[in-house]
C-alpha cells in the first residue's frame, strides 16, 4: 500500500489511504480517475481565466472612469478660467469691445469730469485773481493724477486677483481633482486586484480540491476488492475523504478571504497616502499662490502709494509757485515738499520690504515667512498622516492574520480529532474481520 501526501494551509491530508498503484486490470478505474482529474484541471483553468477576464475589463473600467474624470476637471478648469478672465474685465474692460473702460477706467473718467466740473466752478469763482486760478488748476491737475493712480491700483489689483487668485485656484483645484481621481482608481483598482486573487485562490485551493479529492478516493475504492478488510478500507477512505471535505469547507474559503483582505489592507493604505499627497500638494499650491499674491499686494502698494506721493509733490511745488511771494519764501517750500515726498516714499518702501523681503535679506518679510509656516504645517500633516496609514496598514494585516489563524487552528483540531477517530474506526472494523468476518 502507497500513500500519497499534499500539503495544504499547513495541514497534511493523507488522499486516497488505501490506494493501490493499479495493474493492468484495474484500467478501467485509473481512466476514470484520470478523466475526473483532467476534468477538475479544465474546469480549474476555466474558472482562473474568467477571474482574469473579468479582472482586466474592472481595470479597464476604472481607468477610463479615471480619465473621463481628468478631461471634465480639464473642462471645469477652463471655465473657471473664462470666468476669471470675465471678471477681471468688468474692472480693467475688454479689449475685444469697444470703448469697455470696465468699472476702473469708468472711474477714473467720472474723476476726470469732476476734476473739470470743479475746475470751471472755480475759475468763474476766481475772476480775475491769478492766485485763485493757480490754485484752481494745481487741484485739477491734482485730481486726475490721483484718480489715475487709484485707476491704475484698482486695475493692477484686479489682475492680481485674477492671476494669483482665480487662475491659480481653479488649476489647484483642477490638481487636486484629477488626483482624487488617481485615488479613486487605486481604490477601484485595487479592490478588483484583491478579488482577483480571492477568486483564484478560492478555485485553486478550495474548490479544485473539492473536486480532485473525491476522484482520489473513488480512485482508491474502485482499486480494492470485496473482502471485510477492503469494505473497512473504503469506509477509511470515504471517512477521510469527509473529513478533508469538512476542513476544506472551513479553512478554503477563509484563505481566500485572507488573501482578499491582505490585498485591500495594503491598497487601502496606498489610497490614503496618495489621498494625502494630494491634500498636499494642494495645501502647497494655494500657499504659493497666496505668496504671490500677497507679494503682488504690497508691490501694488508701493506702486500706488510712491505715485501718490508724486503727486503730492508736484501739487504741492506747485502751490508754492502759486502762493510764495518771494524766492526765499518758494525755495522754503519746495524744501519742504521735497523733504515730504523723501520721508513718504522711505515710508512706502519700509513697509513694502516688511512685506516682501525675501532670502538673503535678513529679516525676511512677513510674505515668506507665511509661506513657510504653511509648507512646514502641510509637511507635518502628510508625515502624520503617513504615520497613521502605516499603523492602520500593520493593524489590519496582523486582525486579517489572527482571523485567518484562529479558523485553521480550530479546523485544523477538529480536523486531527476527525481523523483519529477514523483510524479508530478503522481499527475497530478490521478487528471485527479478523474476528470472523473475512
Amino acid at each position: 500500500m502507497q500513500l500519497r501526501t499534499v500539503t495544504i494551509f499547513a495541514v497534511t491530508f493523507i488522499i486516497g489511504v488505501n490506494l493501490v498503484i493499479p495493474p493492468s486490470a484495474q484500467a478501467d478505474c485509473y481512466s476514470i480517475y484520470t478523466n475526473a482529474m483532467a476534468g477538475c484541471s479544465t474546469a480549474e483553468n476555466e474558472r482562473d481565466n474568467a477571474a482574469l477576464n473579468i479582472y482586466i475589463a474592472r481595470y479597464q473600467n476604472a481607468q477610463n472612469t479615471c480619465n473621463s474624470t481628468v478631461n471634465q476637471d480639464a473642462i471645469a478648469q477652463a471655465l473657471a478660467q473664462q470666468t476669471c478672465l470675465n471678471t477681471l474685465y468688468t474692472f480693467t474692460g475688454n479689449p475685444q469691445v469697444f470703448n469697455d473702460l470696465g468699472s476702473c477706467g469708468s472711474a477714473v473718467v467720472a474723476a476726470d469730469q469732476a476734476a473739470d466740473d470743479a475746475y470751471g466752478q472755480a475759475v468763474t469763482a476766481c475772476g480775475t485773481n491769478n492766485q485763485c486760478v493757480c490754485q484752481a488748476v494745481t487741484a485739477r491737475n491734482f485730481s486726475k493724477a490721483y484718480a489715475a493712480d487709484v485707476g491704475m491700483k484698482c486695475g493692477n489689483d484686479a489682475q492680481n486677483v485674477y492671476n494669483n487668485q482665480c487662475v491659480a485656484n481653479s488649476i489647484a483645484v483642477q490638481h487636486q481633482n484629477d488626483g482624487l481621481a488617481s485615488a479613486v482608481f487605486i481604490n477601484t483598482y485595487g479592490d478588483a486586484y484583491a478579488t482577483y486573487e480571492e477568486t483564484v485562490a478560492l478555485s485553486d485551493h478550495y474548490t479544485a480540491p473539492l473536486c480532485s479529492y473525491p476522484a482520489v478516493t473513488e480512485y482508491a475504492n474502485c482499486s480494492l476488492g470485496n473482502s471485510c478488510a477492503d469494505g473497512c478500507a473504503k469506509t477509511e477512505d470515504n471517512d477521510y475523504l469527509a473529513a478533508e471535505i469538512a476542513f476544506l469547507n472551513s479553512v478554503g474559503p477563509a484563505y481566500a478571504q485572507y488573501i482578499h483582505d491582505g490585498f485591500i489592507c495594503s491598497f487601502t493604505q496606498s489610497h490614503d497616502d496618495y489621498v494625502s499627497d494630494v491634500q498636499h500638494g494642494y495645501a502647497i499650491d494655494i500657499a504659493n499662490a497666496t505668496y504671490n499674491y500677497n507679494q503682488m499686494v504690497a508691490w501694488n502698494l508701493y506702486l500706488y502709494t510712491t505715485s501718490i506721493d508724486a503727486d503730492q509733490h508736484t501739487r504741492d511745488v506747485n502751490l508754492c509757485v502759486c502762493n510764495s511771494t518771494s524766492d526765499s519764501q518758494y525755495n522754503s517750500c519746495v524744501a519742504t515738499a521735497n523733504a515730504t515726498q523723501t520721508a513718504n516714499d522711505n515710508n512706502a518702501l519700509a513697509a513694502y520690504n516688511q512685506k516682501a523681503n525675501v532670502p538673503p535679506t535678513t529679516p525676511t518679510g512677513d510674505n515668506w515667512n507665511t509661506l513657510n509656516q504653511a509648507i512646514t504645517t502641510a509637511d507635518n500633516v502628510l508625515q502624520a498622516a503617513h504615520a497613521t496609514h502605516l499603523l492602520a496598514e500593520q493593524t489590519c494585516v496582523q486582525n486579517t492574520q489572527n482571523t485567518y489563524n484562529a479558523i485553521c487552528n480550530s479546523a485544523g483540531t477538529a480536523f486531527n480529532n476527525a481523523l483519529n477517530a477514523v483510524d479508530q474506526k478503522y481499527q475497530n472494523c478490521l478487528k471485527g474481520c479478523n474476528g470472523g468476518g473475512a
